[in-house]
């Protein structure tokens, strides 16, 4: 795992110094920027929330939609996933993980809310951890980790990767989005943090073949959107 030095002056994904955290607190509604490499997490009280001792995570909000999910499973088919394990941390209700169940993978998941995780237990026949640390022994290797916005909710997202990165046999995937949920929201990431955070716990984007016209592509790189902070990599 990553080394992680106090969470008190320091950006909780790439660990450059934010001494002047306070100040900016104040300009940007409790969010402390960091200049290397743009990522803002929250200030709450007179420390980053990023020591890793929440070991819980939530779904994001709002849950994916269907075509989403689908959209997601076609994108791993995509990169040559057709079987195996699929662990989807923050899995809410379950709705991505019904979904992956009836692509015929086998399916996992992590939900510390206890009615999600109660319906998700309920539609999808199986148990569930209700954190990291009470997954099942034996299920500690996947070929498939997702993360839906449940990374913008966790005290420290760097950590949560490794994590993940620790379970996964090599060259399994990870499939990220840093969608900003409408509450609990402890980190806004960009495309450089979400990339810089996989690559410091263990992982290596992929391409993903582009399914969008090029008039599209020009759009989203302008004023991007949800699915422009995707990301899906492979553990090295």
């Amino acid at each position: 795992m990553p080394a992680m030095r106090s969470p008190l002056f320091h950006c909780p994904v790439c660990d450059a110094s934010l001494d002047a955290g306070p100040r900016g607190a104040l300009a940007n509604q409790g969010f402390v920027r960091c200049e290397c490499c743009s990522h803002e997490a929250r200030w709450q009280g007179n420390r980053l929330r990023a020591d890793g001792s929440d070991r819980r995570v939530t779904a994001a909000e709002p849950a994916p939609s269907l075509d989403a999910c689908d959209r997601r499973m076609s994108t791993l088919g995509s990169l040559g996933v057709t079987r195996g394990r699929l662990l989807d941390i923050g899995c809410g209700t379950g709705r991505f993980l019904l979904v992956a169940k009836a692509r015929q993978l086998e399916v996992a998941g992590i939900e510390s809310d206890e009615d999600q995780r109660a319906q998700a237990v309920a539609a999808l026949g199986i148990g569930m951890a209700s954190s990291l640390d009470t997954l099942e022994p034996e299920d500690l290797r996947f070929d498939v980790i997702t993360v839906w916005g449940a990374l913008c909710t966790v005290d420290a997202p760097l950590s949560v990767l490794a994590w993940a990165a620790e379970r996964m046999r090599p060259g399994a995937l990870l499939g990220l989005s840093a969608q900003e949920p409408e509450t609990r929201t402890q980190h806004r990431f960009t495309r450089q943090s979400i990339s810089l955070c996989a690559l410091r716990a263990g992982f290596e984007p992929v391409q993903v073949p582009a399914r969008r016209s090029v008039a599209n592509r020009i759009f989203s790189a302008l004023r991007p959107g949800p699915d422009e902070l995707e990301l899906w990599a492979r553990r090295r």
